[in-house]
Protein backbone atom coordinates (compact mmCIF):
# COMPACT_ATOMS: atom_id res chain seq x y z
CA UNK A 1 0.00 0.00 0.00
CA UNK A 2 1.35 3.17 -1.10
CA UNK A 3 0.49 7.10 -0.74
CA UNK A 4 -0.92 8.89 -3.60
CA UNK A 5 -3.58 11.94 -3.85
CA UNK A 6 -6.76 12.14 -4.68
CA UNK A 7 -6.70 15.67 -5.68
CA UNK A 8 -8.24 17.51 -2.21
CA UNK A 9 -7.53 20.95 -3.64
CA UNK A 10 -9.51 20.77 -7.03
CA UNK A 11 -11.84 23.56 -6.06
CA UNK A 12 -8.66 25.88 -6.14
CA UNK A 13 -7.40 24.17 -9.09
CA UNK A 14 -4.78 22.41 -7.88
CA UNK A 15 -4.25 19.07 -7.47
CA UNK A 16 -1.50 17.67 -5.72
CA UNK A 17 -0.99 13.89 -3.60
CA UNK A 18 -2.65 14.46 -0.21
CA UNK A 19 -1.06 11.27 1.31
CA UNK A 20 -4.15 9.19 0.94
CA UNK A 21 -2.91 5.33 0.41
CA UNK A 22 -3.77 3.85 -2.63
CA UNK A 23 -2.78 0.50 -4.30
CA UNK A 24 0.88 0.66 -5.42
CA UNK A 25 1.50 2.42 -8.86
CA UNK A 26 2.01 0.32 -11.98
CA UNK A 27 0.03 -2.34 -11.69
CA UNK A 28 -2.40 -2.24 -14.99
CA UNK A 29 -0.97 -5.03 -16.19
CA UNK A 30 0.69 -7.15 -13.29
CA UNK A 31 1.01 -7.06 -9.34
CA UNK A 32 3.44 -4.94 -7.62
CA UNK A 33 6.30 -6.86 -5.32
CA UNK A 34 6.08 -4.13 -2.31
CA UNK A 35 4.73 -5.61 0.19
CA UNK A 36 0.88 -4.58 1.78
CA UNK A 37 -0.54 -4.18 -2.10
CA UNK A 38 -2.85 -7.09 -2.07
CA UNK A 39 -5.02 -5.21 -4.40
CA UNK A 40 -4.53 -3.75 -7.51
CA UNK A 41 -5.16 -1.08 -9.99
CA UNK A 42 -6.47 -3.07 -12.47
CA UNK A 43 -8.36 -5.73 -10.35
CA UNK A 44 -8.02 -8.49 -12.98
CA UNK A 45 -3.92 -8.20 -12.19
CA UNK A 46 -4.57 -9.75 -8.69
CA UNK A 47 -4.89 -13.29 -10.30
CA UNK A 48 -1.36 -13.09 -11.29
CA UNK A 49 -0.29 -12.32 -7.71
CA UNK A 50 0.00 -16.36 -5.93
CA UNK A 51 0.63 -16.70 -3.48
CA UNK A 52 -2.13 -15.98 -0.94
CA UNK A 53 -1.73 -14.16 1.88
CA UNK A 54 -3.05 -11.84 4.41
CA UNK A 55 -1.25 -9.93 6.60
CA UNK A 56 -1.28 -6.12 8.94
CA UNK A 57 0.94 -3.30 9.21
CA UNK A 58 1.81 -0.36 10.89
CA UNK A 59 2.71 2.52 9.17
CA UNK A 60 4.86 6.23 9.99
CA UNK A 61 4.42 8.99 7.55
CA UNK A 62 6.01 11.95 7.67
CA UNK A 63 4.54 14.97 4.66
CA UNK A 64 7.11 18.37 3.92
CA UNK A 65 5.64 21.28 1.81
CA UNK A 66 7.98 23.45 0.48
CA UNK A 67 8.33 26.44 0.35
CA UNK A 68 8.01 26.68 3.90
CA UNK A 69 9.40 23.70 5.25
CA UNK A 70 6.59 22.48 6.77
CA UNK A 71 6.70 19.11 8.44
CA UNK A 72 3.43 16.86 9.01
CA UNK A 73 3.69 13.94 11.17
CA UNK A 74 1.05 10.84 10.69
CA UNK A 75 0.70 7.44 12.39
CA UNK A 76 -1.67 4.51 11.35
CA UNK A 77 -2.29 1.00 10.86
CA UNK A 78 -3.41 -1.06 7.40
CA UNK A 79 -4.08 -4.55 6.17
CA UNK A 80 -5.34 -6.61 3.77
CA UNK A 81 -5.55 -10.16 2.39
CA UNK A 82 -5.08 -11.53 -1.50
CA UNK A 83 -6.34 -14.99 -2.34
CA UNK A 84 -5.55 -16.40 -5.37
CA UNK A 85 -7.60 -20.07 -6.55
CA UNK A 86 -6.96 -21.87 -9.68
CA UNK A 87 -9.83 -19.58 -11.26
CA UNK A 88 -10.93 -17.04 -8.92
CA UNK A 89 -8.87 -14.85 -7.08
CA UNK A 90 -9.91 -11.94 -4.11
CA UNK A 91 -7.98 -9.28 -2.86
CA UNK A 92 -8.98 -6.24 -0.36
CA UNK A 93 -6.91 -3.58 1.45
CA UNK A 94 -7.43 -0.86 4.13
CA UNK A 95 -5.68 2.32 5.49
CA UNK A 96 -6.22 4.94 8.50
CA UNK A 97 -3.91 7.45 8.99
CA UNK A 98 -4.19 10.39 11.77
CA UNK A 99 -2.22 13.13 11.72
CA UNK A 100 -0.06 13.95 15.12
CA UNK A 101 -0.06 17.63 15.63
CA UNK A 102 -1.82 19.82 17.89
CA UNK A 103 -3.07 22.80 15.58
CA UNK A 104 -4.57 20.19 13.23
CA UNK A 105 -7.29 17.79 12.17
CA UNK A 106 -6.32 15.18 9.44
CA UNK A 107 -7.52 11.57 9.28
CA UNK A 108 -7.23 9.35 6.30
CA UNK A 109 -8.81 6.45 4.87
CA UNK A 110 -8.42 4.37 2.37
CA UNK A 111 -9.95 0.55 0.71
CA UNK A 112 -10.07 -1.23 -2.27
CA UNK A 113 -11.30 -4.34 -3.38
CA UNK A 114 -10.74 -6.78 -6.13
CA UNK A 115 -12.27 -10.13 -7.83
CA UNK A 116 -10.70 -11.44 -10.68
CA UNK A 117 -12.08 -14.38 -12.75
CA UNK A 118 -9.67 -16.21 -14.87
CA UNK A 119 -10.99 -17.52 -18.79
CA UNK A 120 -8.79 -20.07 -20.93
CA UNK A 121 -4.92 -20.02 -20.06
CA UNK A 122 -4.23 -16.54 -20.19
CA UNK A 123 -7.16 -13.71 -19.66
CA UNK A 124 -8.12 -12.72 -16.28
CA UNK A 125 -11.24 -10.58 -16.09
CA UNK A 126 -11.63 -8.25 -12.94
CA UNK A 127 -14.52 -5.83 -10.81
CA UNK A 128 -12.73 -3.40 -8.58
CA UNK A 129 -13.81 -0.85 -5.99
CA UNK A 130 -11.26 2.23 -4.93
CA UNK A 131 -12.14 5.15 -2.31
CA UNK A 132 -10.46 7.15 -0.32
CA UNK A 133 -11.60 9.77 2.59
CA UNK A 134 -9.76 13.00 4.47
CA UNK A 135 -11.35 14.84 7.55
CA UNK A 136 -9.04 18.06 7.07
CA UNK A 137 -10.32 20.31 9.71
CA UNK A 138 -13.90 21.28 8.43
CA UNK A 139 -13.59 19.92 5.18
CA UNK A 140 -14.46 16.48 4.47
CA UNK A 141 -13.77 15.24 0.74
CA UNK A 142 -14.57 11.36 -0.23
CA UNK A 143 -13.20 10.01 -3.29
CA UNK A 144 -15.38 6.70 -5.16
CA UNK A 145 -14.18 4.60 -8.66
CA UNK A 146 -16.13 1.00 -9.49
CA UNK A 147 -14.07 -0.34 -12.29
CA UNK A 148 -13.65 -3.11 -15.03
CA UNK A 149 -10.63 -4.47 -15.80
CA UNK A 150 -8.58 -7.14 -18.10
CA UNK A 151 -5.11 -8.42 -18.07
CA UNK A 152 -3.55 -10.82 -20.06
CA UNK A 153 -0.66 -13.14 -19.94
CA UNK A 154 1.44 -13.08 -23.17
CA UNK A 155 3.53 -16.41 -22.11
CA UNK A 156 4.92 -17.17 -18.53
CA UNK A 157 6.49 -13.07 -18.15
CA UNK A 158 4.84 -11.10 -20.51
CA UNK A 159 1.25 -9.76 -19.41
CA UNK A 160 -0.67 -6.46 -20.92
CA UNK A 161 -3.76 -5.04 -19.26
CA UNK A 162 -6.60 -1.52 -19.16
CA UNK A 163 -9.23 -1.07 -17.06
CA UNK A 164 -12.31 2.07 -17.75
CA UNK A 165 -13.96 3.08 -14.52
CA UNK A 166 -16.08 6.17 -12.93
CA UNK A 167 -14.29 7.98 -10.52
CA UNK A 168 -16.26 10.77 -8.26
CA UNK A 169 -15.56 12.89 -6.00
CA UNK A 170 -16.94 15.23 -3.25
CA UNK A 171 -16.17 18.06 -0.71
CA UNK A 172 -18.01 19.51 1.57
CA UNK A 173 -17.13 22.57 3.79
CA UNK A 174 -18.91 22.97 7.01
CA UNK A 175 -17.91 26.64 7.33
CA UNK A 176 -18.44 27.65 3.63
CA UNK A 177 -21.01 25.42 2.24
CA UNK A 178 -20.86 27.40 -0.62
CA UNK A 179 -17.91 25.30 -1.43
CA UNK A 180 -19.13 22.15 -1.30
CA UNK A 181 -18.13 20.08 -4.71
CA UNK A 182 -19.66 17.17 -6.29
CA UNK A 183 -17.98 15.81 -9.85
CA UNK A 184 -17.51 12.65 -11.43
CA UNK A 185 -15.59 11.65 -14.62
CA UNK A 186 -14.13 8.50 -16.19
CA UNK A 187 -10.92 6.78 -15.78
CA UNK A 188 -9.14 4.81 -18.33
CA UNK A 189 -5.70 3.02 -17.70
CA UNK A 190 -3.55 1.09 -19.81
CA UNK A 191 -0.20 -0.99 -19.24
CA UNK A 192 2.32 -3.44 -20.48
CA UNK A 193 4.66 -5.21 -17.97
CA UNK A 194 6.91 -7.92 -17.43
CA UNK A 195 7.06 -9.97 -14.02
CA UNK A 196 9.31 -12.60 -13.04
CA UNK A 197 9.42 -15.23 -10.27
CA UNK A 198 11.87 -17.64 -8.86
CA UNK A 199 15.02 -16.22 -6.98
CA UNK A 200 15.37 -13.18 -8.20
CA UNK A 201 11.77 -11.68 -8.52
CA UNK A 202 11.45 -8.24 -10.53
CA UNK A 203 8.44 -6.57 -12.41
CA UNK A 204 8.64 -3.82 -14.97
CA UNK A 205 5.98 -1.95 -16.13
CA UNK A 206 4.72 0.90 -18.61
CA UNK A 207 1.58 2.66 -17.93
CA UNK A 208 -0.88 5.17 -19.43
CA UNK A 209 -3.52 6.68 -17.26
CA UNK A 210 -6.67 9.26 -18.94
CA UNK A 211 -9.12 10.77 -16.28
CA UNK A 212 -11.42 13.22 -18.02
CA UNK A 213 -12.41 16.60 -16.76
CA UNK A 214 -14.82 16.50 -13.63
CA UNK A 215 -18.38 17.40 -14.98
CA UNK A 216 -19.68 19.54 -11.78
CA UNK A 217 -22.03 22.58 -11.21
CA UNK A 218 -19.07 24.93 -11.26
CA UNK A 219 -18.16 23.54 -15.24
CA UNK A 220 -15.65 21.09 -16.75
CA UNK A 221 -12.37 21.31 -15.17
CA UNK A 222 -9.25 19.24 -13.70
CA UNK A 223 -8.81 16.81 -16.71
CA UNK A 224 -5.69 14.07 -16.15
CA UNK A 225 -3.45 12.56 -18.63
CA UNK A 226 -0.44 10.58 -16.97
CA UNK A 227 2.29 8.56 -18.46
CA UNK A 228 5.05 6.61 -16.35
CA UNK A 229 6.95 3.58 -15.30
CA UNK A 230 7.52 1.24 -12.65
CA UNK A 231 10.57 -0.65 -11.79
CA UNK A 232 10.86 -3.33 -8.72
CA UNK A 233 13.35 -6.05 -7.76
CA UNK A 234 13.35 -8.28 -4.43
CA UNK A 235 16.36 -10.29 -4.33
CA UNK A 236 16.94 -12.58 -1.38
CA UNK A 237 14.24 -10.98 0.29
CA UNK A 238 15.97 -7.30 -0.26
CA UNK A 239 13.30 -5.51 -2.31
CA UNK A 240 14.61 -2.23 -4.62
CA UNK A 241 11.84 -0.10 -6.30
CA UNK A 242 11.01 2.92 -7.75
CA UNK A 243 8.48 4.52 -10.36
CA UNK A 244 8.02 7.85 -12.19
CA UNK A 245 5.04 9.53 -13.71
CA UNK A 246 4.30 12.71 -15.34
CA UNK A 247 0.79 14.31 -15.42
CA UNK A 248 -0.57 17.11 -17.92
CA UNK A 249 -3.58 18.79 -16.25
CA UNK A 250 -5.99 20.20 -18.30
CA UNK A 251 -8.36 23.05 -17.21
CA UNK A 252 -7.01 24.36 -14.18
CA UNK A 253 -4.35 26.48 -12.24
CA UNK A 254 -1.91 23.19 -12.29
CA UNK A 255 0.03 22.56 -15.56
CA UNK A 256 1.91 19.43 -14.74
CA UNK A 257 2.28 17.15 -11.69
CA UNK A 258 5.78 14.82 -11.45
CA UNK A 259 5.49 12.25 -9.22
CA UNK A 260 9.07 10.43 -8.11
CA UNK A 261 8.71 7.62 -5.47
CA UNK A 262 11.29 4.64 -4.23
CA UNK A 263 11.15 1.52 -2.15
CA UNK A 264 13.74 0.14 -0.37
CA UNK A 265 13.05 -2.71 2.52
CA UNK A 266 13.54 -6.62 3.72
CA UNK A 267 10.44 -8.15 1.79
CA UNK A 268 10.43 -11.85 2.67
CA UNK A 269 7.46 -13.93 1.41
CA UNK A 270 6.48 -14.83 5.23
CA UNK A 271 7.06 -13.57 8.36
CA UNK A 272 7.75 -9.73 8.81
CA UNK A 273 9.04 -7.08 6.20
CA UNK A 274 10.38 -3.44 6.84
CA UNK A 275 10.11 -1.17 4.00
CA UNK A 276 10.98 2.23 3.89
CA UNK A 277 8.72 4.60 0.64
CA UNK A 278 9.65 7.74 -0.69
CA UNK A 279 7.49 9.90 -2.78
CA UNK A 280 8.28 13.51 -4.28
CA UNK A 281 5.65 15.39 -6.02
CA UNK A 282 6.82 18.34 -8.09
CA UNK A 283 4.03 20.76 -9.50
CA UNK A 284 4.26 23.64 -12.07
CA UNK A 285 1.16 26.12 -12.35
CA UNK A 286 -0.36 28.33 -14.47
CA UNK A 287 -1.16 30.59 -12.60
CA UNK A 288 0.19 30.85 -9.31
CA UNK A 289 -3.06 30.98 -6.35
CA UNK A 290 -3.16 33.59 -4.68
CA UNK A 291 -2.48 31.86 -0.82
CA UNK A 292 1.48 31.73 -1.52
CA UNK A 293 1.77 29.32 0.75
CA UNK A 294 0.29 26.49 -2.09
CA UNK A 295 3.35 24.03 -2.24
CA UNK A 296 5.07 23.25 -5.36
CA UNK A 297 7.16 20.41 -3.77
CA UNK A 298 5.35 17.41 -1.43
CA UNK A 299 7.85 14.94 -0.33
CA UNK A 300 6.38 11.92 1.66
CA UNK A 301 8.57 9.26 3.76
CA UNK A 302 6.95 6.57 4.99
CA UNK A 303 8.27 3.37 6.74
CA UNK A 304 5.86 0.31 7.33
CA UNK A 305 6.27 -2.50 9.23
CA UNK A 306 4.22 -5.39 8.23
CA UNK A 307 3.24 -8.95 9.40
CA UNK A 308 2.10 -11.94 6.98
CA UNK A 309 -0.02 -14.28 8.77
CA UNK A 310 0.33 -16.69 6.18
Amino acid sequence: MRSAGIGLALLAGVVLPAGVATVGWGQIAAPSLVPGTFSSENPAAIKWGAPSRIGAAVVSQRDVDTPGNQKTDYAGASGGFRLVGETLALGAEGLHLEDLESNLHDVRDFASAALALQTGNSIAWGLGYNSGKQTLNTVKTESREPNLGISLRLGEVWFVGGTVGRESLSSKDALIPALNFYGDRDVLRAGIGFRRGGTVLMHVEAFAISKLDYDTKFGKFAGEDTSGGTLEFTFWSFLLGGSTRHTQVHNAVTDTIDLTTADVGWAPRQGISLTLHYEEARVAFIQRPADLAAPTKKSTLEAVILAYLF
